[in-house]
This record gives structure tokens, C-alpha cells and sequence, in this order.
């Protein structure tokens, strides 16, 4: 009975920490997606995209602008479960639309981005490839008023997601 009771005792104290681990942790957002939302708040031109990354955990910094039509920015950030990541945004302005850029590396990845995750997206038409150890993804979307480029793959050299936003300008008179 003793022996019984030690051992539902010992079990106790084993699956204790770890169903409180589990109910102390909040959820961590897959590498591809948070590197995407990041991204897509700057392409996209929204118009706080700098407040929300911060909100988000990225530390953002202004690139040197090249022009008056140009604008720069690098991001920063730890991703938990992916790595350090780097960004670089680039946002440019003409006549009768705005591109927008964001790039976001991990060199030397700490876990998987899910770069797979992405394709579940409804908003993106594209495909996944396999080849060897990475993950390859392409995918195009016409929402948001423009069109929208998306290129995204792991592999043994790290993680890289590129977004790329073109959106017409309204015309005098038309609503934006």
C-alpha cells in the first residue's frame, strides 16, 4: 500500500511542473506568420506600422532616405522558437502608386518558421516545394486594393520571407 501510494506520490510531483508549464506559456505565433504580420503593416502602408512592430516585440529603426520618395526601415527582433531576426522595409512613392518592401532573415534558425502555415492562409493563391531539408513557398494575392507578392523558405542556411505591396494611388475625386 506504501509503495502504492509513493509511487502515485512521485508521479504527482512529475506532471505537476510540466501542466503548470503549459498553463503559464501563452502561445507562440509560428516564425512565418509573425515575420509576415510585421511585414505586411509596412508594405501595405499603414499608417502607424512603426507603434504597432513595437507592440509586437520589433525594434524599429529609420533608415538613411535616399530620396524624398524613398523610405527605409530596419527591424529587430527575437522571434521565440525561430531566432534573431532582421528586417528591411523599403517604401516608395510615384505618381499613380506605392510599392512597398519588407525582407525578414534568420540566419542561423534556432527551430522551424512553418513556412507551410502560410499556404493555409485563404487570402494567398500559391504552392509549396520540397526539395532536400527546405521548405519553398510562393504565393500572390490581389486584396487590399493592389497586388501582393509573397516568397518564403527554410532551409539549412536559416529562414527568409519576402513581401512586396503595390497598390494604385486614388485619382482627384475618387475615394481612397
Amino acid at each position: 500500500m506504501r509503495a502504492g501510494l509513493a509511487v502515485i506520490a512521485a508521479l504527482a510531483l512529475c506532471v505537476t511542473p510540466a501542466v503548470a508549464q503549459g498553463k503559464s506559456k501563452a502561445p507562440q505565433q509560428a516564425g512565418a506568420l509573425a515575420s509576415l504580420e510585421v511585414c505586411a503593416l509596412f508594405a501595405k502602408g499603414i499608417a502607424d506600422a512603426d507603434d504597432q512592430a513595437v507592440e509586437m516585440g520589433w525594434e524599429v529603426t529609420e533608415g538613411d532616405p535616399e530620396s524624398l520618395f524613398v523610405e527605409s526601415i530596419n527591424l529587430y527582433r527575437h522571434i521565440p522558437g525561430l531566432g534573431y531576426a532582421e528586417g528591411f522595409v523599403l517604401m516608395e512613392d510615384y505618381p499613380d502608386m506605392d510599392f512597398g518592401y519588407c525582407r525578414i532573415d534568420v540566419y542561423e534558425a534556432e527551430g522551424e518558421a512553418d513556412v507551410a502555415l502560410i499556404d493555409a492562409l485563404p487570402e494567398w493563391q500559391g504552392e509549396i516545394r520540397n526539395k532536400g531539408a527546405g521548405t519553398y513557398g510562393s504565393w500572390s494575392s490581389a486584396d487590399y486594393g493592389g497586388q501582393r507578392l509573397l516568397l518564403s523558405h527554410e532551409d539549412e542556411y536559416g529562414f527568409v520571407l519576402q513581401l512586396t505591396v503595390i497598390r494604385p494611388k486614388a485619382g482627384e475625386g475618387e475615394a481612397g
